[in-house]
C-alpha cells in the first residue's frame, strides 16, 4: 500500500507548478482533503480532481475548492426531489 503524502508535499508540488507556469494540479480524489486543497490554492494553483462520477462527489470536492473535474460520466447517486 502506498504511503499518503503530507500537506507539505502538495505545497512543494504547487510551488513547482506555479514557478513553471502550470496553473492546475490534477489529483486523484483519494488525495484530496480541505487542508490539501487550501494549501495548493494558497500557492496560486487551482486543483482538478479525477475520477469523480457522482454529483454528490462533485459537490463535496467543489465545496473544498476544487474547480475542475474529470469523469467517466456524471450521474446522481440518488434521485433528488425537485
Amino acid at each position: 500500500k502506498k504511503k499518503m503524502k503530507k500537506v507539505g508535499d502538495f505545497e512543494r508540488m504547487a510551488e513547482f507548478c506555479r514557478d513553471h507556469g502550470i496553473g492546475v494540479l490534477i489529483m486523484a480524489k483519494k488525495r484530496l482533503s480541505p487542508e490539501v486543497v487550501s494549501a495548493v490554492r494558497a500557492k496560486g494553483v487551482s486543483v482538478a480532481a479525477h475520477t469523480v462520477n457522482t454529483v454528490e462527489e462533485q459537490e463535496r470536492y467543489q465545496a473544498m475548492g476544487v474547480v475542475t473535474f474529470f469523469t467517466d460520466y456524471l450521474a446522481p447517486a440518488r434521485r433528488r426531489a425537485d
